[in-house]
């Protein structure tokens, strides 16, 4: 008898982690595919027909983007930072890299000599600098659809500093390094609901050290690596086999951090529940039995304050330049859960208090013109913008520059 209490006992102790296993099996399984909406369906087939892509690209010489943010978080890269005081902001410089596919086919394009995705004489205008991640980017659509490329068919010149995976960190770097000298008239800090607005992540707080990463050349008017970094894309070059091969291990393998800490069961609960739990909360929508969703968010949100007090300091009307930040939603559709809703509504009065303070920043929630239930307004088959999302989110900036 006490053996079976015993084995029973174990049983009810393990099983969420029985759950965890069962839940990793099965969302990665076709039946669930089926199950689920048909953005992520799509998503599902281009990924089967992905590695054909990608031998062919690989054969016309493109690589993989290398994601600053990503960098940050291997010892090895963290390293290099440190000790040539180097936070990188772009991603390889010169270089044939692909991006990704969300239904537009895979997207390619050279990137400038600074790593981002900018031709050569958009470095000399100075009407409006864009700052934020992957949206800003332009994952996945080709260059005449980003937001960048929408703007300049408006007939507005603008430099395009995002870099997907930058989060409010590698904001406040940018804005530290080229929002400089009066140059921009107009600067815009698009942030992300779904993933800038969950405070620093491992390696983000590096980009908070004060590095003279790129460095302003006032006879030719043009901006240059340091010799830090200079050194370190050298290294990154010559250690960029041994990345792609890490980070292919990384995705096709179990992560354990993940595993332990239940990552696919709470995901589950908060998606289909709305039930959060963490290590300093555990709520049911927006009751909390431990810990406080706005305690929380207001500590989430230190690093995009001491960003947004950055981009001020550096764009106003004393310095003839017209600071917009943009908040945009993922589509509710693809990958939400009810905690989104309760940050926006928390960011929206968090941001309104600095407005109270700074009237000269203009603020749009861009979910208010572009719905988040709408498919049209995103992807085929992923979670970016579709290419009239993006042109929703170019209006947005255009009707509100200087």
């Amino acid at each position: 008898m006490k053996k079976h209490i015993f084995f029973n006992l174990i049983l009810v102790l393990l099983s969420p982690w029985i759950i965890e296993i069962s839940l990793n099996y099965f969302m990665r399984s076709d039946s669930f595919i089926e199950t689920k909406n048909i953005t992520i369906q799509k998503n599902h087939l281009l990924k089967k027909d992905k590695k054909n892509q990608l031998e062919i690209l690989k054969k016309q010489g493109y690589q993989p983007t290398a994601y600053p943010s990503v960098l940050s978080k291997k010892n090895f890269y963290q390293n290099l930072m440190l000790e040539y005081e180097f936070l990188p902001l772009g991603a390889q410089p010169n270089t044939k890299t692909y991006f990704c596919d969300e239904g537009y086919g895979f997207i390619k394009f050279k990137t400038d000599y600074l790593g981002f995705r900018n031709k050569a004489e958009d470095w000399k205008k100075n009407k409006l600098a864009l700052i934020g991640d992957s949206y800003v980017h332009g994952s996945c659509v080709e260059d005449d659809y980003t937001i960048s490329g929408h703007l300049k068919k408006k007939g507005i010149d603008n430099l395009n500093l995002g870099i997907g995976n930058h989060q409010p960190a590698q904001y406040y770097h940018t804005i530290d390094q080229f929002i400089i000298n009066e140059r921009f008239q107009n600067v815009a800090l698009l942030l992300s609901l779904h993933n800038d607005l969950l405070g620093l992540d491992n390696g983000d707080s590096l980009f908070l050290n004060n590095f003279n990463s790129y460095l302003f050349d006032m006879e030719t008017n043009e901006f240059k690596l340091s010799n830090g970094g200079k050194k370190f894309y050298e290294n990154l070059k010559n250690n960029f086999a041994d990345l792609i091969k890490e980070e292919t291990e990384m995705n096709t393998g179990i992560s354990y951090e993940s595993f332990f800490k239940l990552d696919n069961l709470r995901n589950a609960l908060k998606a289909n529940f709305g039930i959060f739990i963490n290590k300093d909360l555990i709520c049911i929508n927006k009751f909390c039995l431990y810990g406080s969703l706005e305690k929380r968010f207001e500590k989430e949100l230190v690093i995009v304050k001491k960003t947004i007090s950055k981009l001020i300091e550096r764009c106003n009307p004393e310095k003839k330049c017209n600071p917009i930040v943009i908040l945009l939603h993922h589509p509710k559709f693809y990958d939400h859960n009810i905690i989104y809703d309760f940050r926006r509504i928390y960011f929206n009065k968090f941001i309104n208090k600095i407005k109270e303070e700074t009237s000269y920043l203009k603020y749009i929630d861009a979910s208010e013109f572009i719905d988040p239930n709408m498919p049209k307004n995103y992807a085929p088959a992923g979670s970016h913008f579709s290419r009239s999302g993006y042109e929703e989110v170019a209006s947005i900036i255009y009707d509100n520059l200087r």
